[in-house]
């Protein structure tokens, strides 16, 4: 009998040495096959022996013996005697050998890592796999030979989840991770930090799930993970509703020409999840005060949008990109930037985008500033992103309680964009020159307090001077009176505009009767004579002054010729009272005078 290994069905029982044998019969030769205790001492028999119970057998024969060289239980998957095939569930051993639990019965089956390596990239725990064996009859290398191994559920694979993620122990930039598509159903899979890079992430921990799909290469007997974007979920994730960042690091990037910083952030860990956040010093500017002020891991809150670069996903400051909004949107506090007064506004709805608008161009609409958490419609648009915001339409909402056709009383509040009769006030220089008007170019801003904003009141300077006002001080409360008009104050365009009629009169600045105020002034010249309108048409002398720590000047008519008596009146300091006429300021006593 020549030696080779055959395939046959056998049923084990022991001997009175306590080995494990079988009754067979090959070509008519009744023999007994030995199953040594060494073969399975040595853990490479595919099942477990158990006395009385049937199985299929690889056994080496040689003329003068038989002995068992590998062991599989009978199939309950599939009848046919003469076909290997097994219904089984997968699961990986700690020692990286793979159990097949039949689906039918409780017999199992242990493969030996060597036997499966081909498949292993293929092999998902706890999947229900069909696996069909042939027998290979040569007498050294023959025996039980994986034929087919095929997925029967779950049925789809290309899609799911990672999960289980660490960084390889020899390589950093490698992460091990399971691949899940149902509960409990898993493929060990590999992927780079470089495909999380491009998802806008930091870090990640065995905690993290992120979405994943795979593509087998059968030639290549490997996996391929892929980690498609997902950037909604992870915004979810971390703005709830705001994201933190810790700030990291500057960079010099440049940017049209010029460089600029780029300040680096991380978000704190969520899930397993850390995000990588960028963002410019304007960006910074419409969350935080002062920018120049962070340290490395100090903390700020922020709402986070994204952008797609090609295939990179970069999380950002969620600020305007756009160049024209038309939404709801809420204020959340009026503020300085970069020397200018500002309104900080963020849209009520997701990616709650913030803008900065100027406050000048809130005092176009008649609006002074707007109260924290006010929500409202506004219309905005810009010419490009480095230009200023420009109001084209604002919620008539915000002036509830103000009517075109009456007048109102109210204590109104100095803003801090007048001093002394300004002939440039800010808001003014910012229009177009070609563009401006003068009619109101002398002029003082005041807030009056209402139920949604403060109001933006234009006092005209011939209403100050009339009222003896020579300055004003930044919150400076008047009582004023008010109402709405249509004047052309800020460019040559009529606008609906809140204008004093009228202001009471003010102990701290007016002296005297009749609006009269006292002054120090100093003389500046002789002026040609005031002529009468009646015979005999009499000449009397005129001067101008120069009224100390103000802007102005008043004219004296010297009806009582006292200026003649003084010898280089330009050497004295004179303390004056003067009055607002429609002619401009005028002198109407000479108190007294000192040398300078």
């Amino acid at each position: 009998m020549s030696q080779r290994k055959i395939l046959t069905q056998l049923q084990l029982k022991k001997n009175h040495k306590g080995t494990f044998c079988a009754d067979i019969e090959v070509e008519g030769q009744k023999l007994c096959a030995f199953l040594s205790n060494k073969v399975i001492e040595g853990g490479k028999l595919y099942t477990y022996p158990i006395e009385d119970s049937h199985y299929w057998a690889s056994i080496n024969i040689s003329k003068t013996s038989a002995f068992i060289n590998q062991l599989l239980p009978l199939s309950q998957y599939n009848k046919r005697s003469s076909e290997l095939e097994y219904g089984c569930y997968c699961q990986r051993l700690e020692d990286g050998r793979i159990q097949l639990t039949q689906e039918q019965g409780d017999d199992y089956i242990v493969l030996p890592k060597g036997s499966v390596y081909s498949k292993l990239y293929r092999i998902f725990y706890n999947s229900l796999v069909v696996v069909t064996f042939s027998h290979d009859t040569d007498y050294q290398k023959g025996g039980f030979v994986i034929q087919q191994w095929q997925t029967k559920e779950p049925e789809y694979v290309n899609k799911g989840v990672v999960t289980n993620i660490r960084k390889k122990t020899d390589d950093p930039t490698t992460y091990l991770a399971d691949y899940y598509v149902a509960k409990g159903v898993f493929l060990p899979v590999l992927f780079y930090s470089s495909q999380t890079k491009k998802l806008g992430i930091h870090s990640v921990t065995e905690q993290a799930i992120l979405p994943a799909s795979i593509i087998f290469d059968d030639k290549g007997c490997k996996a391929k993970t892929s980690l498609p974007a997902n950037t909604e979920r992870l915004l979810a994730l971390h703005n709830q509703p705001m994201a933190d960042l810790i700030f990291v690091e500057t960079e010099l990037r440049e940017k049209d020409g010029k460089e600029y910083k780029l300040y680096r952030f991380v978000t704190p860990l969520i899930e397993g999840i850390s995000l990588n956040v960028e963002a410019w010093q304007s960006d910074l500017e419409h969350f935080i005060k002062d920018v120049s002020a962070l340290q490395p891991e100090d903390t700020i809150k922020v709402h986070l949008s994204y952008y797609m670069n090609k295939e990179w996903c970069n999380f950002k400051l969620s600020v305007a990109t756009e160049d024209e909004y038309h939404q709801r949107f809420r204020c959340i506090e009026m503020k300085h930037v970069s020397y200018v007064d500002m309104a900080l506004f963020e849209a009520i709805e997701s990616p709650y985008i913030r803008v900065l608008v100027e406050r000048s161009e809130l005092v176009r609409n008649r609006i002074y500033a707007i109260h924290s958490g006010v929500e409202f419609d506004l219309h905005i648009i810009r010419e490009e992103s480095k230009k200023p915001w420009q109001i084209k339409y604002i919620d008539r909402g915000l002036f509830i309680g103000i009517n075109s056709d009456k007048a109102y009383k109210a204590e109104c509040t100095v803003g801090n964009i007048w001093s002394r009769y300004d002939n440039h006030p800010d808001y003014v220089m910012k229009i177009e020159r070609s563009q401006k008007n003068y009619a109101f170019k002398n002029h003082a801003i005041a807030s009056v307090r209402s139920k949604h904003v403060d109001l933006a009141l234009i006092i005209p300077k011939s209403l100050l001077i009339a009222r003896g006002f020579r300055t004003l001080d930044i919150g400076k409360k008047l009582s004023v009176a008010f109402k709405e008009i249509t004047f052309p104050v800020f460019t040559t365009e009529a606008i609906r505009i809140l204008c004093a009629d009228d202001l009471q009169d003010s102990d701290e600045n007016q002296g005297g009767a009749g609006g009269s105020v006292i002054v120090f002034a100093e003389y500046i010249e002789q002026l040609p004579d005031h002529i009468g309108k009646k015979p005999p048409y009499k000449a009397t002398p005129k001067y101008g002054f120069s009224i100390i720590d103000s802007d102005d000047s008043a004219i004296f008519t010297d009806w009582e010729h006292q200026m003649s008596q003084v010898d280089e009146p330009e050497k004295y300091r004179y303390k004056v009272r003067t009055e607002a006429s429609k002619w401009g300021i005028e002198v109407k006593e000479l108190i007294s005078a000192s040398i300078k």
